[in-house]
């Protein structure tokens, strides 16, 4: 809660009030048990007792200006089970509190507002990585406070981080949260659904739009711990943002935990096979039948018979993608097995020539799985950036004549991704009505609720109908994996191509970038071919300003940073990290995407 000073009281019935003494009733009335105060302005460390909570701060020093502070509110039922807090500094306070499922950490921030320098704002977000990384993994963790930010309502870009029910745009503090959280931590306002109302927090005075800035941040797989998560616009203690209050239920921790195994997919590709059709269909005919007259009882029975026979006429699926160590097991597994003897040998009578050799035998092992986990990622980096074309005898197709040769449509079952374009709405009446006829011809129904209309350069949205049912009109829409809008700004298109980058490059931390056995190298290979294959697609039809390219760049020093190790206080400049990984710049890089394009368009034939 935002309470934007503890430092002054105001008049209520002619009696001067302490701003604790107000925080104190409003958050007892509401029930709630902790609360994260942001923006208490006072000075150094300190603690005081109200009637029903303990107030504890952090600040900055007595000889500078009294802004900014963070603070906690604990109800003295919950305080015993409370760990002294711990201050980081004026944005920044960690508290443990001991839950009968665990320790709860819980971090009040309050973050720097969008007219506060890139420096400032890197320091920020550096230090609360730095703390969120040093909470152990069994902790449960929330993140509270005001971050100054917007998160917006793109979900689908990205992924778990943001739920379906946000609401305004995003800002560049709000990419911030979201790279920030896109490790392990996710968003908790929006994945609750309310009225809009509910979702706010704070009004802009100037404007009167109503803003999401104060946030709550958990890990992942707690989310099952959180009941429900709202704005409470009710409470008052003179201030301009709403208190928002997530109810937790905290679970027992269980002793012993048996994780269930996971059913068998079946494999569904065999049902392609009309022969294997008819081998089910017989063997499902063959099946008894039962004439219980319990129905749940039936129900069960026939469902078993159904997926057991399924099971043994087309089988189940298998994992695809193997693992690096299974893909070299063959070379792996003679040099562990010799080294396992060695160290048997060595254990019999330990000797100096045997010490050795137990040592040759554990440095051979260790030299074979950094080479194979190496030629493994490289392999699989080449094998995303090349798409293979392969015959019927599953030969791989080289000549371009012959790939050509290959695409042959056979039966036309569906069509996707079809896009008209006029020049006015009563030519593109015209179109859809003859598109809407061959479609009826060949037995083809037209999606409603997927056919949308979107005008450009113009504030007439024009009726478009479709079997006397009229089209939605949008403002952008995502074709082709590219997200168009009507006002021809690649505002949206960047937030989404940072999103699913982000989402991309917090997928592989554990494997790739935290992974001690690969090389810089192979780490910059899986980034370009996962990571900036995403951001960059479709950039070559990109018009960019120098702000976007700025953006891009950006997020782009920022995954080389991680990438590399290199926090934001050694002071490493954004050149020396691109001659560390070989790398060009944002605005190097989209020059060259371009007029790789433009050579392909003029080699074209006319």
């Amino acid at each position: 809660w935002n309470v934007r000073t503890m430092l002054t009281g105001f008049e209520l019935k002619d009696h001067e009030l302490r701003k604790t003494a107000i925080i104190d009733r409003e958050l007892h009335q509401l029930g709630i048990d902790i609360a994260a105060l942001s923006e208490t302005r006072l000075s150094e460390t300190g603690s005081l007792d109200e009637v029903n909570y303990h107030f504890c701060w952090s600040g900055k020093p007595d000889n500078e200006p009294r802004i900014h502070g963070v603070g906690f509110a604990v109800k003295k039922s919950v305080l015993s089970a409370c760990t002294p807090p711990v201050s980081t500094n004026e944005r920044i306070m960690r508290l443990d509190v001991n839950t009968n499922s665990g320790t709860l950490t819980l971090l009040s921030i309050y973050g720097p507002t969008l007219d506060y320098s890139k420096q400032q704002k890197d320091e920020f977000f550096f230090q609360l990585e730095q703390i969120i990384k040093n909470v152990p993994a069994r902790n449960r963790l929330a993140v509270l406070g005001d971050f100054n930010a917007r998160v917006g309502k793109e979900w689908e870009h990205w992924g778990h981080i943001i739920g379906q029910h946000g609401t305004g745009s995003l800002n560049e503090n709000g990419q911030r949260v979201l790279l920030c959280a896109s490790c392990e931590l996710i968003v908790l306002n929006p994945y609750f659904a309310g009225s809009n109302r509910s979702k706010v927090t704070w009004r802009h005075p100037r404007s009167g739009h109503w803003h999401q800035l104060d946030l709550i941040l958990i890990r992942r797989r707690n989310i099952r711990d959180v009941l429900h998560a709202q704005s409470m616009h009710s409470a008052d203690c003179d201030t301009d943002h709403a208190l928002v209050r997530a109810k937790l239920q905290l679970h027992p921790k269980k002793i012993h935990h048996v994780k269930l195994k996971n059913k068998p997919r079946l494999n569904i590709t065999n049902m392609k096979d009309s022969d294997t059709c008819a081998k089910f269909q017989c063997m499902l005919e063959c099946v008894s039948g039962n004439d219980q007259p319990d129905s749940d009882t039936l129900w069960e029975n026939f469902k078993n018979k159904i997926l057991v026979t399924a099971k043994d006429v087309f089988g189940t699926t298998k994992k695809k993608q193997p693992d690096w160590f299974a893909v070299f097991e063959h070379l792996l597994l003679p040099l562990i097995e010799k080294k396992k003897q060695a160290r048997l040998i060595l254990l019999q009578q330990p000797t100096k020539p045997r010490t050795l050799k137990f040592k040759e035998a554990k440095a051979a092992v260790q030299k074979a799985t950094r080479e194979c986990a190496q030629k493994y990622w490289q392999d699989l980096c080449k094998k995303i950036q090349t798409a293979n074309l392969k015959a019927k005898d599953g030969t791989i197709l080289t000549d371009r004549k012959e790939q050509l040769t290959q695409l042959t449509i056979r039966d036309l079952l569906f069509a996707d991704d079809a896009a008209f374009v006029s020049n006015s709405p009563d030519e593109l009446q015209n179109m859809m009505n003859k598109f809407s006829d061959a479609c009826t011809k060949f037995g083809m129904v037209i999606s409603i609720k997927k056919t949308v209309v979107m005008s450009q350069g113009t504030n007439i949205s024009p009726k478009i109908y479709v079997s006397n049912e009229a089209l939605d009109n949008v403002d952008h829409f995502c074709y082709l994996g590219l997200t168009l809008t009507s006002s021809l700004s690649l505002d949206k298109e960047l937030d989404a191509r940072i999103g699913k980058a982000s989402v991309t490059f917090g997928t592989l931390t554990s494997r790739v970038w935290n992974n001690k056995l690969l090389t810089l190298n192979t780490k910059v290979s899986v980034y370009q071919a996962c990571v900036l294959s995403t951001l960059l697609y479709g950039c070559e039809s990109w018009v960019t300003y120098s702000k976007q390219e700025r953006r891009l760049n950006s997020f782009h020093l920022h995954c080389l940073r991680k990438i590399l190790g290199v926090t934001w206080d050694q002071r490493i400049t954004n050149n020396e990290i691109l001659e560390r990984t070989g790398l060009q710049s944002m605005q190097t890089t989209l020059d060259i995407c371009r007029l790789r394009w433009l050579g392909h368009v003029e080699h074209m034939p006319q």
